[in-house]
This record gives structure tokens, C-alpha cells and sequence, in this order.
């Protein structure tokens, strides 16, 4: 992968981004990669050598690096702290880094993350993601006893507690994972790898909703003259219903594909994306 520096940032903003980037091997998948799309994996595979990032969109995912490497530091002596694992299984080798694991048999997994995003609620790649870390550790001779989320707000405010009651009280929220039983995160490991395999052997697979983070048409509600809206509707029917009620305009704000349009580095190689441009299929 290529890194680009479109806006000509600093030497060690590029330096930093750049490191630690790896291309893919074969029959190996990490956990995150076996918990996402496989078509998306393929085509990194592919085209790896072709693929471009530019420094701009990779500050977050420092910030999150960096945390990660500073508390992986703090870690009490007889904590297992960014613990290198990996199994063979149907042929593949399946690696993962758990963030900790305590002596009771917590594991914990740092997300440094918006409130925003964070106040979206249930992600299931968390619940996927640390629950096939306790697995590993589990074919490593490690107890898992408890999972949960270690969620640092960048973006968190604190005089917004004053006008919002749902607003997190605290920029660092811990939030409890349910731990599947070991039947079933294993035969999810099977299917998503037998997936993977599949995408891999026939070179067919499309990206479903979830994985390209669909959104929805919303119907805003604005008063003439004002930028935000007075209200949001999922339906145009209630938004026009309001909007002749209250005397207001409406406007329709599109919805699409988030992650090809804004977040895939590999969306110009996608057959799938490329079919979809001008219209949400």
C-alpha cells in the first residue's frame, strides 16, 4: 500500500502512518479481517501493491495506535498485555492481538472512538471481535471469565453534560460484552473462514448492507432561512405531514453506501461499488 501526502503534512506525521503497515499472507487471517468483509479481503490481496492512503485519513487510526501502545505499556506484570496469538484451523492460520487480559480473566479491548459513534449503540463487530480473542486464549490455555469495551472519547465535551441527559458522564465508558459459549464463537470462526475460502477459490462475493454501511433517506424538517433542521422523520410521509402542520420546508437528505463513498481503499477496484455509482441499489 501506498501512502500519499496530498496535503504536504510534517515528515513524522507521514513516518508514523506509514509504519507498521504489512501486506497480506497466504492462508492467514486476523480476527478483524475474518470478522469483515471478504470480498474486501480479497481485493486488498490483489491489489495491494496499487492501493493508496492518503496521511489525512489515517490520523485517527494513530491516535488509536497510540493509545493502544501507551497503556500497553502500563500494564500491571502479571497482565497478558497485546499477547501475539494464532491457531490453525481448516487450513488457515487465524491471528489476533487481544488488547489485556487480567488475572481474574478479564479481557479487555481499548476502542478510542466518537460519542457519537459510540452512542449509536450495539456494534457487533465488538461483540464478534473479542469474543473470538477469547477463544484464542482459550486454545492457548487462557480463561477468559468477562469481556468488555474500553471506549475513550476523543471528541467528548464536557459542558455538553449540561444540556443533554444521555450524554456520557465521563470520556471513558466501560461497557460489559456478552461471553458466547466456545460451541458457538467456533462455528462462527469455521463459517467465516469457509466464507473467506470461498471468496478466495470462486473470486464471488458481494459486500451485503452491514459491511457497506447502508444508510437510509432521512426527511428533514427546516425552518426557512435555518440550516438545521427542526426535526428528522424516516418516512417522507411524516416528515411532510409535520412540515404542513408546523409551516416548515422539507428536504430530503440522501442516504447511500457510507463506507464505499467515504471509508473503503479498495472501492475503485470493486466491481460491486463501481455498478452502484449514481444511484443506491
Amino acid at each position: 500500500m501506498k501512502i500519499t501526502n496530498k496535503y504536504n503534512l510534517p515528515s513524522p506525521l507521514v513516518n508514523a502512518t506509514s509504519w507498521g503497515i504489512r501486506g497480506i499472507k497466504e492462508n492467514t487471517i486476523s480476527v478483524t479481517q475474518l470478522i469483515d468483509s471478504p470480498q474486501i479481503f480479497q481485493l486488498r490481496k490483489k491489489h495491494n501493491e496499487e492501493i493508496e492512503e492518503d496521511v489525512s485519513d489515517r490520523i485517527w487510526a494513530l491516535l488509536g495506535t497510540s493509545v493502544h501502545y501507551i497503556l500497553e505499556g502500563h500494564a500491571e506484570k502479571n497482565y497478558l498485555s497485546e499477547e501475539k496469538l494464532k491457531i490453525e484451523i481448516d487450513g488457515w492460520t487465524l491471528t489476533g492481538i487481544p488488547d489485556l487480559l487480567d488475572s481474574d480473566g478479564t479481557l479487555s479491548d481499548y476502542k478510542v472512538t466518537s460519542v457519537y459513534s459510540f452512542l449509536l449503540g450495539e456494534k457487533e463487530n465488538w461483540n464478534l471481535q473479542t469474543n473470538v480473542y477469547a477463544y484464542l486464549y482459550g486454545k492457548h490455555n487462557f480463561r477468559v471469565n468477562k469481556i468488555q469495551i474500553v471506549a475513550i472519547l476523543r471528541d467528548w465535551q464536557k459542558f455538553r453534560l449540561l444540556a443533554d441527559n444521555n450524554y456520557p458522564q465521563c470520556p471513558v465508558i466501560v461497557k460489559p460484552i456478552i461471553l458466547s459459549d466456545i460451541a458457538s464463537i467456533e462455528k462462527y470462526i469455521h463459517e467465516r473462514i469457509s466464507l473467506h475460502q470461498e471468496a478466495e477459490k470462486t473470486g464471488v462475493y458481494s459486500c451485503n448492507f452491514i459491511e457497506r454501511w447502508k444508510r437510509e433517506d432521512t426527511f428533514a424538517c427546516i425552518k426557512k432561512g435555518n440550516k438545521k433542521a427542526s426535526r428528522i422523520f424516516d418516512t417522507q410521509n411524516e416528515a411532510e405531514e409535520y412540515c404542513k402542520l408546523k409551516e416548515l420546508e422539507l428536504e430530503i437528505r440522501k442516504g447511500g453506501y457510507i463506507r464505499c463513498e467515504n471509508y473503503c481503499n479498495v472501492a475503485k477496484f470493486c466491481t460491486q461499488n463501481n455498478i452502484d455509482i449514481g444511484g443506491v441499489k
